[in-house]
């Protein structure tokens, strides 16, 4: 009888991974927090007093030989964030530049399916109520890195 339930279960894992597999980005939930225009720093949202805003530069990532150390240092940081936000609502600015935009979207996509699947598993070895985790209310927008760094080139340079 086991052995039925772990076919059983098996399949339904490939059936979801095919519909996950045409699924496009408007049906998947992960972007729906992710604004995914690059816009200047002055046209950053207000959030709500109950945001808390974390801000994070991650550029040049399509350097050969950087991208996987800093993405994979990236990821580390976002679920460490979501696992100490504890429901605390999150404004995520993350200042890049053009080239590296959707190369940090991706990673921020992994790290929310990341943390909501290893919070589904741990459910199960959780034992009181209060430590069951919650996904944190997220606003995630990108800032243009130039926005920055042009209007005071003279001091930069």
């Amino acid at each position: 009888m086991p052995q039925i339930k772990v076919v059983f279960l098996l399949f339904m894992v490939v059936q979801m991974m095919l519909q996950c597999t045409f699924a496009t980005q408007q049906d998947d939930a992960r972007y729906k927090a992710i604004h995914r225009d690059l816009i200047a720093a002055k046209d950053l949202k207000a959030m709500d007093p109950g945001f808390l805003d974390v801000a994070v530069i991650v550029a040049n990532v399509k350097v050969r030989d950087l991208v996987p150390g800093i993405m994979r240092v990236f990821t580390n940081l976002l679920l460490s964030i979501f696992r100490s936000s504890q429901g605390t609502p999150l404004h995520l600015i993350i200042i890049t530049d053009q080239n590296s935009k959707d190369v940090v979207e991706s990673a921020i996509v992994s790290a929310i399916g990341k943390y909501l699947s290893e919070s589904v598993i741990q459910l199960e070895s959780v034992v009181k109520q209060d430590e069951i985790l919650t996904f944190p209310r997220l606003c995630v927008e990108f800032v243009n890195l130039d926005s920055i760094t042009n209007p005071n080139r003279a001091q930069i340079d």
